[in-house]
């Protein structure tokens, strides 16, 4: 059963209000650093099959779950993460579309050569 108290703060941070802070900084912005930290958290670029976004999910495909890392995810501000099939989501709330927007221009900026 979840407290009161609880929901409150969970809601109030799916919803973007200030809340507690981490120990890393949210993502926010078109930080490098940040993207590379939420790539690498969902196991690297060559684990990413493909990513889309809700209202409050970012929903990435992935080839295997081993090298997912739920809690790095919420030290990036996930309030959650859920796992269902080779689906990962991680629940940013209204940032979730933003985010999904960053993952795509990052992977269009650093495309694999082809030889």
């Amino acid at each position: 059963m979840v407290k009161m108290q609880d929901f409150k703060r969970l809601f109030a941070a799916a919803l973007g209000h200030k809340g507690e802070k981490s120990a890393e900084a949210p993502l926010s912005g078109l930080d490098e650093a940040a993207i590379t930290a939420l790539i690498a958290a969902f196991g690297g670029r060559d684990n990413i099959v493909g990513f889309d976004a809700c209202l409050t999910r970012l929903r990435v495909r992935v080839n295997a779950l081993q090298p997912v890392d739920s809690e790095a995810l919420q030290r990036l501000g996930a309030i959650g993460v859920i796992i269902i099939g080779d689906e990962v989501q991680a629940i940013f709330g209204k940032r979730s579309d933003n985010l999904r927007r960053e993952l795509g221009q990052w992977f269009e900026l650093h495309e694999p050569e082809q030889h």
